[in-house]
């Protein structure tokens, strides 16, 4: 997996405060997929554990796919027809009875799965990011097509087209965690009403994954950082989205200090982004607006302040000494009134 070297600001890594919790205990509202895990939710379909959690961060199986799948389908059969569903031995491992039978089955005389050469299903089986994109595109009404090679690159280009792609896939072969797989459908039944652009707002509207850039890594950006108080370094990655796409792209921007309103956000972690919107030269810097869209410390969140980068470096360099960028504003304000 190729990805971008970059140091993040002091500023982009202070943490305070415990989100809250709403629809499911395991996803707060400043989860990445918030959103459409609680619309599938709303909708009626998902519905959790019988502990109150989702699952958010863990993988799904292909059994749990598709009774998710099916629902978000609206399939709407009589009892009858689902009990003859249930009864049904449609692979070689699906036998009659079993909670996940009915979906399975259905989903077979659909022709949305067709098993394994050895007439198995393997319904514990982790999916991974093009299993689970052909699976809900063709169950979806989405069109595509499986004859290129490799067999998943023309579905992958139609997602790619229709915004269909979780930002956080990296991957072919990535095993999809039931919040990522929440977002694809999401997004999907979305496209299906023509509410997707709507739905994504600005920033992630702009964030669009292609066949290449999954094969290169997606907008996952490696970074090193170095505290200022002990020396103490600490890498990692995190995700990186911006108007053009990733990281690269807002590089070039930030080196022209152009356009005004271009904007690159730092997804550290759930609870933590922060954002650098390009405001435009100021004598011979770079005026940059700074921000945390996630945060969360309620009083930080929404605030901006705008400093004053040197854009002869890169972003990374030119941010590395916050506290020497002529920083002002609410945001600023509040930064130092913190003690940090």
């Amino acid at each position: 997996m190729k990805k971008l070297l970059v140091s993040l600001s002091v500023a982009a890594l202070l943490l305070a405060g415990v989100p809250s919790v709403l629809a499911f205990s395991d996803v707060t509202e400043d989860g990445f997929y918030f959103k459409s895990v609680n619309f599938l939710a709303d909708e009626g379909v998902v519905t959790g554990y019988p502990d109150g959690t989702f699952g958010y961060g863990s993988t799904i199986n292909r059994a749990e796919l598709l009774t998710i799948v099916v629902k978000a389908a609206g399939v709407n059969l009589d009892s009858a027809q689902w009990i003859a569903y249930s009864n049904e031995n449609c692979f070689a491992d699906v036998t009659a009875g079993q909670w996940y039978t009915q979906y399975v089955c259905y989903a077979k005389e659909a022709g949305w799965v067709g098993g394994y050469p050895d007439s198995t299903f393997r319904s514990s089986n982790a999916v991974s990011f093009v299993e689970a994109l052909k699976i809900t595109m063709n169950a979806l009404g989405i069109e595509n097509d499986s004859g290129t090679s490799p067999w998943y690159k023309g579905i992958i280009d139609s997602a790619s087209e229709k915004k269909l792609i979780p930002p956080t896939v990296d991957a072919f072969d990535q095993e999809i965690t039931r919040g990522e797989m929440a977002d694809l459908i999401t997004r999907i039944l979305k496209y299906n009403s023509s509410e997707l652009d709507a739905w994504l707002g600005e920033e992630l509207a702009g964030a669009v994954l292609t066949y290449d850039l999954i094969e290169s890594g997606g907008f996952w950006v490696e970074y090193t950082y170095t505290s200022s108080e002990d020396g103490s370094t600490q890498t990692g990655n995190y995700l990186g989205l911006s108007n053009c796409g990733g990281k690269a792209c807002f590089d070039e921007e930030f080196a022209a200090c152009a356009p005004a309103g271009a904007f690159f956000t730092a997804y550290l972690t759930e609870t933590l982004a922060y954002r650098y919107e390009l405001v435009g030269m100021d004598g011979d810097k770079c005026s940059v607006k700074n921000s945390y869209p996630v945060i969360a410390n309620a009083d930080w969140k929404g605030k901006e302040m705008t400093c004053k980068y040197d854009n002869t470096k890169s972003l990374d360099d030119a941010a590395a000494d916050m506290m020497n960028l002529g920083c002002s504003g609410e945001l600023w304000d509040l930064i130092n009134a913190s003690g940090n």
